[in-house]
């Protein structure tokens, strides 16, 4: 288990990240500011091809079109943080992107194990609400975009108690001030498309 030593060397913003549904983040300005035509507004440009491209170009080098099969979901920009999801069109694997422009002082395999064990709630898609690690399947190393990506592949469950297979990755560049967080989800009770994962990932030229 995370002892609370590795939990305090969690970096703020993903901190604030784990847990919030992207929606999640814009219903509670909605409640705080009460202005619904401005949420409306939000969620409309989130699905903007124009405003997805950019966002996924502002988290990495992304070309496109994408690799066969995947597509963008939407994407969303606050306070400088980043967010992308991407969806596996065969098997309706979704990937999540979280970047923030600042490189973390803590080790990117490290921050993973936390971050598996945090899990993470997603958007509402693909009949998935989200979970925490349960069970490590696979721990490993693999070179994104000319970066180290530390992952976890494993079980995760969610408050129903439903178990399915997600992947938690983290890179912080050394070029770049910037962190970037991977959650990978597989619905349907399927293992882990790794494959399909990496077959996007690998096609990241830089962060």
């Amino acid at each position: 288990m995370t002892s609370d030593a590795e939990k305090s060397k969690l970096p703020t913003w993903a901190k604030v990240l784990i847990g919030l549904v992207v929606f999640g983040i814009v219903a509670v300005i909605a409640l705080g500011v009460g202005a619904f035509f401005f949420v409306q507004n939000i969620v409309k440009q989130a699905q903007d091809p124009a405003v997805v491209s950019r966002t996924a170009h502002a988290i990495a080098d992304i070309p496109e079109p994408l690799p066969k099969g995947y597509k963008y979901s939407f994407a969303f920009g606050m306070a400088g943080i980043n967010t992308l999801v991407v969806q596996h069109e065969p098997d309706q694997q979704m990937l999540i992107l979280i970047s923030k422009p600042q490189k973390e002082d803590v080790d990117a395999d490290k921050l993973v194990n936390v971050l598996f064990e945090a899990g993470i709630k997603t958007p509402g898609q693909s009949g998935l609400e989200g979970g925490k690690g349960e069970k490590v399947k696979l721990h490993g190393t693999e070179t994104i975009g000319g970066e180290s990506m530390p992952y976890i592949i494993g079980t995760m469950a969610d408050k129903k108690g439903t178990k399915f297979d997600g992947m938690v990755g983290c890179v912080v560049s050394k070029t770049k001030d910037k962190t970037v967080l991977i959650y990978g989800m597989q619905p349907g009770g399927s293992p882990y498309n790794f494959e399909a994962t990496k077959e996007f990932l690998k096609a990241i030229r830089t962060f």
